[in-house]
């Protein structure tokens, strides 16, 4: 994205992240950093074997070179608004969108979320959105009981079955499928 805001010459680049996934409204890049973080990823890639010629996960180093004196800037504007997710639910019911019917507690239309969180457990042992839902106790959005409640429950079975059957992956025999902090 950063690469396509600087080829484009586009001021801003606008995410839908809350106060829980990220602190600042507004982050200012600057030239010098996106240098300095593209140089540090692109050592991080050669240290564990990936040679990324076709610039698959780097920006590509001409355009870096190229973009001059003028960089994008980050804008998260859920973190500046009053946001409310189950206000935001309720309002898209009332126009007609109805929940698709999954049973993952951190997604309302991701069949691949609860896979991501299992496997996020697994490797890491902890669940990927505490730090996401940390934020938010902290900012005040979220009592601390429901953070705990959302990070601790169960993780859905069925979509982690089907999204590794379709993705031809398996799954560990004892399947921790409630992670606990």
């Amino acid at each position: 994205m950063i690469e396509l805001a600087i080829v484009n010459k586009a001021p801003f680049i606008v995410f839908a992240f809350t106060a829980g996934q990220s602190p600042n409204p507004i982050i200012d890049l600057s030239p010098s950093f996106i240098r300095w973080s593209r140089d540090l990823f692109e050592k991080q890639l050669q240290k564990i074997g990936v040679d990324d010629k076709e610039k698959l996960f780097l920006i590509k180093s001409e355009v870096v070179k190229n973009m001059g004196e003028n960089a994008p800037s980050i804008l998260h504007p859920l973190c500046l608004w009053d946001y409310s997710e189950d206000k935001v639910l309720e309002t898209v019911m009332e126009i007609g969108w109805k929940p698709p019917g999954i049973n993952d507690s951190n997604s309302t239309n991701c069949t691949l979320n609860s896979f991501a969180c299992y496997n996020h457990f697994e490797k890491y042992g902890f669940h990927p959105y505490t730090f996401d839902v940390a934020g938010l106790v902290r900012s005040g959005e979220m009592p601390r009981e429901e953070g705990f409640e959302k990070i601790n429950q169960e993780l859905s079975k069925p979509l982690i079955e089907e999204a590794a059957k379709k993705l031809k992956l398996g799954l560990k025999e004892h399947q921790n499928l409630s992670p606990s902090i």
